[in-house]
């Protein structure tokens, strides 16, 4: 137990010591980075405030896997070169027995890491991407409509953008709906002047209807077209108004995960996978970063061990951040997306650590 306790203080307090660092330097790169939209204006220094108090929860949920793999890492560099390392396996103890005895400090930055990703980062995402379009310088007029000025949704092949709505999200101005083929091409295109929600659809008016689906694109004007699936008028309030989810509310909400953006039913179910896999995260940092408890007093860092760890854990989150893309923009199954690098990774360091024992 006294040896549980020393390792778990020792690896906490590295760990705390670089998510410190990496917590700053990403911070800062993420203000460099949006400087345009934080400038100072007529307001001073609240909107950076603002930002800065909105974002930290997802800035902290970025860092905390490579300060874990990091912290471990100098954790147990720090006991070979104490020969610390040396006497635990004098005693009996193998690379097993110290992994087993980091369980209780693996556990701890698990859950914390879980409950970042389920309950911190998402309304924190929200709200930070609001400060931001809110903040936004405003872009010269074009000569043509600027679709990066418009709202988007998107519902599997169907996209929708409009340039306006109401605030109770009923009415919406400047329509274009865009409904895709197979192979991703353009099937069908309706642009209307507004559209109305009565309850049990939309209604579309002085629209246009271009048909692709043909050797040439046949076009259609009607004074009014219905479309029975559409948004619900509460997510047009959410986009308008800017208004921040709490928590994971929306996996809650079968009306609201209808269409897409931060709301598509794909991007949620990833980031909830995510979250559930957080502290498989954790894990595989503190069995990569064991690698290291082969060094000793006059090699506490074996640059093939450090290599090997350091490989393991950012390969591990650039290939959970690639599928995790795939995920939010359903490419592929959220489960699939969250849970196959960690399944991968999990079994590639246990690999490793076995390889090891022997």
């Amino acid at each position: 137990m006294t040896v549980t306790r020393y390792l778990t203080r020792r690896v906490l307090t590295a760990t705390g010591v670089a998510l410190l660092i990496l917590f700053a330097l990403t911070l800062l790169l993420d203000l460099a980075d949006n400087a345009n939209e934080l400038a100072p204006s007529d307001t001073g220094d609240s909107v950076l405030w603002a930002y800065t108090r909105a974002a930290y929860p997802v800035v902290l949920g970025g860092a905390l896997p490579a300060a874990i793999l990091i912290g471990t890492m100098a954790a147990f560099a720090q006991l070979a070169r104490n020969n610390e390392i040396t006497s635990l396996y004098s005693a009996g103890l193998g690379l097993h027995s110290l992994i087993l005895r980091l369980l209780p400090a693996t556990a701890l930055l698990g859950l914390a890491y879980f409950l970042i990703q389920f309950l911190l980062a998402p309304p924190a995402e929200v709200a930070a991407a609001a400060i931001l379009k809110a903040n936004a310088p405003p872009p010269p007029a074009p000569a043509e409509q600027d679709t990066s000025d418009l709202f988007w949704l998107r519902s599997g092949d169907l996209f929708l953008a409009f340039a306006d709505a109401s605030l109770d999200g009923r009415t919406l101005k400047t329509v274009t709906l865009y409904e895709r083929g197979q192979r991703a091409t353009l099937r069908r295109r309706v642009t209307a002047a507004t559209a109305a929600f009565t309850g049990s659809g939309w209604t579309l008016t002085q629209a246009q209807e271009t048909d692709f689906n043909h050797s040439r694109a046949i076009e259609r004007t009607d004074q009014t077209i219905a479309l029975a699936s559409g948004p619900p008028p509460a997510i047009i309030q959410r986009m308008v108004s800017g208004a921040k989810l709490t928590g994971l509310e929306a996996t809650r909400e079968d009306a609201l995960v209808a269409w897409g953006g931060r709301l598509s039913p794909a991007f949620i179910e990833t980031r909830r996978q995510q979250a559930f896999a957080a502290p498989v995260t954790a894990l595989i940092m503190v069995m990569a970063a064991s690698l290291l408890a082969n060094g000793s007093a006059r090699h506490p860092t074996r640059m093939r061990d450090m290599g090997m760890a350091l490989m393991l854990g950012f390969g591990f989150l650039l290939f959970a951040g690639i599928l995790g893309s795939f995920g939010h923009s359903g490419f592929i199954d959220p489960i699939a997306a969250a849970w196959i690098p960690p399944v991968i990774f999990l079994f590639l360091t246990g690999r490793l650590v076995l390889r090891d024992l022997r």
